[in-house]
């Protein structure tokens, strides 16, 4: 069974079986989900965070809004759901470098230890936590990281990694990418290293254990020869001028640093193994960081500004310089600087590394002086982010023979030498992937024998198929997919080498045409483009220096020249033109019982519903031949909507506001007005409906909030002062609200603003002369509906004061002025009231009883004039209901109601209506309702 619950625990569906088709997919450093594909007759409407328990494969949850499509010929509403394992959803928040504090950054650079960088990922997706408990994988545990199979070197390395507004999971695949290795999720750990498990490894072999198996080209190049070359920096015009440094690359004759001629009389690197031409597979690759170098580090810095004018603005700022010291004991001067070139500076440590700058050397005071840049999005170097003393930096475009020591170009040819060599050793290595569809019989056998198997992601893997490989492959496994409703169904891993980062990732394994002593290079299945295509397959990150395919481009890209589909939430920064109209959700259907929402081209717009937080203007209201109305309503002198309030600071019950005008309107208000208003609040809102008839009143929701004007000032009377009713006078101590709109309801002194009308859904009060909160008797002037309460004070025939109290419903007034014919009548109405003792809430077994009242028009008790009574019943079901009602033609009052008379089965039939007549012996008629729920 597999129920699909909301984050407070609600089950919204619930799979008595395992949908058929349904299924559990995952790849290393990529998607990790499960898809339910099921049909329904109603649909169900699913939230972000909605979630599944899968007890073999953890917590999936629905990580972007969705909707089924609705299938016109079988009238079923259709699902493809798709639920992403629980870290998947970090991809829908973003990385901030002070996750604890409101003004945390999005966007920043951090140069630190690869346990530094987990550390700040990892502490903002516990913050997360700390907001929303959802967010953790195990309610009792924050999230960890842990390093596995991780390069003991890279440990203390020190990496910059640029955090551009990027989410959790971008900003884990970025960390990625700078220490060149791979990451995972398993609870609440997150997992940095190789994804390579301990122990023995098992077969995966052709024919015994898998059905097929079938390789896929990866976007990883295979080599087992490098043709290497470095930067062209540093270089002395006669640099192994004999031995064809010069090479034509992208058109431009360059002289690049070379692989060390004593080790590579040829120019390359190649593996020990190759024995003939044939078996060599070449590839080119550059690598612009390595040439000869000088390690520089800060000894001294010196600033001064200068006021300066801003390019974009053309104000006067003032900046700050930066002039360094070095403290290397490197000897540079001026003449050095290749001729036409300018002198650079590379930072290597510190806040700065990476980053490159012009600068200036002072062959006198020997300082370099950094030119400022605005290349890395804002102009640097600057007061926040600068060098630093020990700061370490190497120099560019000075001739590496000029200086005194030796071995400088040599030492750079031999890291050329080293960084190849590792390079061959991940190249060699066969790329591509296998996917292995297991023997449903041999896995069938296997969960019969181990209940339940799914290998892990890095469970070591020996591929044996003689198609591929003579004497196996060992690999690991790096995904699988599995079905869940029959798992022992052909499940599918796939085996290899994922997409791992480069152990070499600065020297490009794909480069554009390169001419070498006379032979022209160019890059394995570019099409002689030279240029690396990423394929649909290949988790290759994009660079300046690849290309997507055809077919990635199709499936990534929206087209312009055809319908397409955005699965991702598309963010629009200008506006956007709809020449012919949007259409919300995945089907609109017109009309009262339709479905979705539509604007068409010329904004005419049909949707379900609208709801504003604001405010509506409109010229013209159409309602659809009746107009539906509940709570209260005022006819009354003055009134309006409050545009700003501003409570008193010092907490007492007074404060200012302003409002909301039209122009050349005048603000309705009077010093001296008591006012109304209705508003709904987050919190503290009444719990029921109250009415005592003399103005003070309470709505289920809302507060009500009671002030009088103290003063009114403004051109058109839009600002005003108030006090709030007296707590001690019946007042609650609520002050008004913006957007509240209130009534006037009298006026202490001024008498031309005391008379008002107002009407609630049962009675409808006429006053005049109100000067207070609380209504009077003398203030009425006419009651008309349920007068049942009111009361006022009469004299009788014989002078005697007493108080005349209504009953029922019927009119009040003074002063009635009749011309014309005047017909009185007697009209008996008889009215019905149903007692019932537990509410029409039963459960099984439960009984209540039922009493009937019946009244007269004149509101006197009648009920034991009535002799006869019957009940029927309406659950929907008229075959059973009609057996029902003819045993209960006649029954007694009171009567009795067991849960068994409901008739409910609580799925098809959840409720029941109860109609009772009753009848005297002259043939009146009095009956009335009463409704039952299990």
């Amino acid at each position: 069974m597999i129920q699909i619950k909301r984050l407070n625990g609600n089950t919204i569906h619930t799979f008595d079986a395992v949908p058929e088709g349904s299924l559990v997919h995952r790849e290393l450093m990529a998607d990790h989900y499960v898809k339910l594909p099921f049909s329904l007759d109603e649909p169900i409407y699913l939230k972000v965070g909605d979630y599944i328990e899968l007890p073999d494969f953890g917590h999936f949850e629905l990580t972007y809004p969705y909707a089924p499509k609705f299938d016109v010929d079988s009238g079923a509403y259709k699902y493809e759901l798709q639920l992403d394992a629980y870290y998947i959803k970090w991809k829908n928040k973003k990385c901030r470098y002070n996750p604890a504090s409101s003004a945390s950054e999005t966007s920043f650079n951090l140069t630190a230890t690869i346990s530094t960088h987990l550390t700040l990922i990892v502490a903002g997706i516990n913050a997360l936590g700390n907001l929303d408990t959802n967010y953790r994988y195990n309610l009792t545990q924050s999230f960890t990281f842990q390093l596995v199979n991780f390069p003991a070197d890279k440990i203390d390395a020190a990496k910059l990694v640029q955090y551009q507004d990027i989410d959790f999971i971008s900003a884990l695949n970025e960390l990625a990418t700078a220490y060149e290795c791979e990451w995972w999720v398993e609870a609440n750990v997150i997992y940095f290293g190789k994804c390579e498990l301990s122990g023995e490894e098992i077969d995966f072999e052709l024919d015994e254990n898998v059905e097929e198996m079938s390789s896929s080209k990866s976007s990883k190049e295979f080599a087992t020869r490098i043709i290497a070359f470095g930067s062209t920096r540093n270089l002395p015009s006669n640099y192994r001028e004999d031995q064809g440094a010069d090479i034509i690359h992208n058109g431009v004759v360059q002289k690049r640093l070379m692989l060390p001629l004593s080790l590579c009389p040829y120019g390359y690197v190649q593996d020990a193994t190759i024995q003939n031409e044939t078996e060599a597979v070449e590839a080119v690759v550059i690598d612009e960081n390595i040439y000869p170098k000088v390690d520089c580090y800060i000894s001294r810095i010196e600033t001064y500004q200068k006021t300066v004018e801003d390019e974009e603005t053309g104000e006067t700022i003032t900046r700050t310089f930066y002039r360094l010291y070095d403290g290397s004991g490197f000897n540079f001067n001026t003449n050095m600087i290749l001729e036409g070139e300018t002198l650079h500076i590379q930072f290597t440590s510190g806040s700065m590394n990476g980053m490159d700058f012009e600068c200036q050397y002072d062959n006198t005071d020997h300082y370099y002086e950094v030119v400022a840049n605005e290349d890395y999005g804002r102009f640097l170097p600057d007061p926040d982010l600068h060098p630093s003393v020990n700061d370490h930096f190497v120099l560019y475009n000075w001739d590496a023979t000029q200086i005194a020591e030796t071995g400088i170009i040599d030492d750079a040819e031999m890291e050329l030498y080293n960084a190849v060599c590792n390079k061959l050793e991940d190249m060699k290595v066969d790329p591509n992937t296998y996917e292995c569809t297991m023997r449903s019989d041999w896995y069938s056998n296997k969960m019969d024998t181990e209940v339940f198997v799914c290998y892990s992601l890095g469970q070591k893997v020996q591929l044996l198929n003689p198609t591929y490989f003579p004497n196996g492959r060992s690999s690991r496994i790096i995904g699988f997919e599995m079905k869940l409703d029959i798992p022992y169904d052909t499940p599918k891993y796939t085996v290899g080498e994922a997409q791992v980062y480069s152990h070499f990732k600065d020297l490009q394994g794909k480069v554009d045409s390169l001419t070498y002593n006379g032979v022209t290079y160019q890059s394995e299945g570019s099409g002689g483009s030279g240029v690396y295509v990423i394929t649909t397959t290949s988790q290759t990150p994009a660079s300046d220096y690849n290309v997507y395919s055809a077919k990635r481009s199709d499936k990534q890209f929206l087209r312009r020249d055809r319908a397409d589909t955005a699965i991702g939430q598309i963010t629009f920064e200008e506006k956007s033109i709809h020449k012919k109209g949007a259409q919300f959700g995945a089907q609109f259907v017109p009309g009262l019982v339709g479905r979705g929402g539509n604007i068409d081209g010329n904004g005419n717009g049909e949707m379900r519903s609208l709801k504003l937080w604001e405010w509506l203007e409109v010229p013209e209201l159409r309602y659809n031949r009746i107009s539906i109305y509940t709570g209260i309503r005022w006819d009354t002198f003055g009134g309006g909507i409050i545009e700003s309030v501003t409570p008193d600071a010092q907490g007492a019950e007074i404060g200012s506001g302003t409002l909301k005008l039209e122009d050349g309107e005048v603000g309705a208000i009077a010093v001296g007005d008591l006012c109304m208003g209705i508003w709904h609040d987050l919190s503290g809102n009444a719990n029921a409906n109250t009415d005592d008839n003399v103005g003070n009143f309470t709505f289920a929701g809302f507060k009500t909030v009671y002030f009088q004007i103290t003063s009114v000032s403004g051109q058109n009377n839009q600002n005003f002062t108030y006090i709030l009713r007296s707590q001690l006078d019946g007042g609650n101590g609520f002050h008004p609200f913006v957007g509240m709109t209130f009534a006037g309801r009298g006026n202490v002194s001024n008498t031309q603003r005391q008379a008002f009308i107002y009407t609630t859904t049962e009675y409808s009060l006429a006053l005049t002369g109100v000067s207070t909160w609380e209504f009077q008797p003398a203030n009425y002037y006419e009651i008309r509906g349920h007068i049942e309460g009111f009361s006022m004070p009469a004299i009788d025939s014989s002078g005697q004061p007493y108080t005349k109290t209504f009953h029922g419903y019927g009119q009040v007034f003074g002063n009635a002025y009749i011309f014309g014919q005047l017909d009185t009548f007697e009209r008996i109405d008889y009215r019905m009231f149903i007692e019932q003792s537990l509410g029409g809430t039963l459960a099984p077994g439960e009984t209540e009883d039922v009493s009937c009242t019946i009244l007269n028009g004149y509101g006197v008790n009648v009920t034991d004039e009535f002799t006869h009574f019957s009940v029927t019943r309406n659950t929907g079901d008229a075959a059973s209901d009609a057996v029902w009602n003819a045993q209960h033609t006649s029954v007694q009052n009171p009567f009795q109601i067991s849960f068994n008379d409901l008739g409910i089965d609580g799925i098809h039939k959840i409720a029941a209506v109860f109609s009772v007549v009753a009848t005297d012996a002259a043939n009146n008629v009095a009956q009335a309702q009463a409704n039952y729920n299990s």
